[in-house]
């Protein structure tokens, strides 16, 4: 019976090769999408039925990663010979996967997979599965293919640059400390980020286009929630708010520059001040969401600092119609 099953399991992750490969000779769309579908789903499937059945092996760990890179390139291939990816995108891809496999034979990288390597898999399949249902789908102002795109390539190389044993704990803490401004002064560690990234974003950054800016917040929303515990458990914290964790003040002022966009020097003066006063003093209720427990660490970290902003942008707009 386990043999049955453990083929079952192999020709599972086997099929979204063999089905990829008619892709270059078939031209009809439907089968295009199909494909790209079970390309995605199988890769949850087969694991999931390995699981269940308690059958992982390493022949069939090794065999879903090769399975994944090779499903991957073929439809990275295929894309771009409908012009439908960039060679740049592409070989972004392709070199992290290279780097990836050269570091592990090295033993320079982990063998096992982190969380950013799962989510760069399961975007790409995302990317692959709305790029073959592109002609179906209603264009918006937005071009999702490219926050696809942003959020493939960032997790692509960040799950890649957090296999390194000697790299990952720094770039946890430097994604904690907000490039480690919340060090610099350390009585201050929230005003001193929030100054420096309100500055980077509203003047450093504010002319890159929605799709980055979207993209960028996801990314970061990913890092946030998955890495948090990790960030606490490295700097022994027994708060579950330490001081020097701001990455959850970027991720609301970050929040704040994808909904107003460009503002004047005075603008960005008072909107922070409004963020800063909710932000430390907390009322209307941003206090106890701190102390809401049914709530994840990493959720009440960040809940009552996306709702200070949200108070200080309702504030400003209305100081702005006022005005006006």
């Amino acid at each position: 019976m386990k043999k049955s099953q453990i083929i079952l399991i192999n020709c599972v992750t086997l099929s979204r090769v063999v089905a990829l490969i008619p892709v270059f000779f078939i031209t009809n769309l439907d089968y295009l999408f199909v494909v790209a579908v079970w390309a995605g789903l199988s890769d949850f499937l087969d694991g999931f039925l390995a699981r269940k059945w308690g059958l992982t092996t390493n022949f069939g760990v090794k065999l879903d990663q090769y399975a994944d890179k090779i499903a991957s390139l073929l439809l990275l291939l295929f894309f771009i010979q409908n012009q439908q990816l960039s060679w740049l995108f592409v070989t972004l891809i392709i070199s992290r996967e290279l780097a990836m496999v050269i570091f592990r034979k090295l033993n320079w990288a982990n063998i096992q997979s982190n969380f950013l390597g799962k989510a760069k898999t399961f975007l790409l399949y995302l990317l692959f599965i709305y790029l073959s249902a592109e002609h179906l789908i209603y264009q918006t102002s937005i071009e999702f293919k490219m926050v696809l795109m942003i959020l493939s390539i960032g997790c692509s190389w960040f799950s890649f640059l957090l296999s390194i044993p000697n790299l990952s704990s720094q770039l946890i803490y430097a994604f904690g400390t907000t490039g480690l401004s919340s060090i610099l002064i350390k009585k201050a560690s929230g005003t001193i980020t929030s100054i420096v990234v309100f500055l980077l974003l509203f003047f450093g950054l504010n002319s890159i286009g929605l799709e980055y800016k979207i993209g960028l917040l996801l990314f970061l929303l990913i890092i946030h929630f998955t890495y948090y515990n990790l960030f606490l458990k490295q700097i022994n914290s027994l708060n579950d708010d330490p001081s020097i964790y701001t990455l959850d003040e970027t991720l609301a002022i970050t929040l704040a520059w994808l909904y107003v966009g460009e503002l004047s020097i005075i603008e960005v003066i008072i909107l922070f001040v409004l963020f800063r006063f909710f932000d430390i003093l907390k009322p209307l209720g941003i206090r106890k969401i701190e102390k809401q427990l049914k709530w994840t660490a990493a959720t009440r970290n960040v809940a009552d600092d996306i709702l200070a902003m949200v108070y200080a942008l309702l504030i400003f707009q209305m100081v702005k119609i006022y005005v006006e």
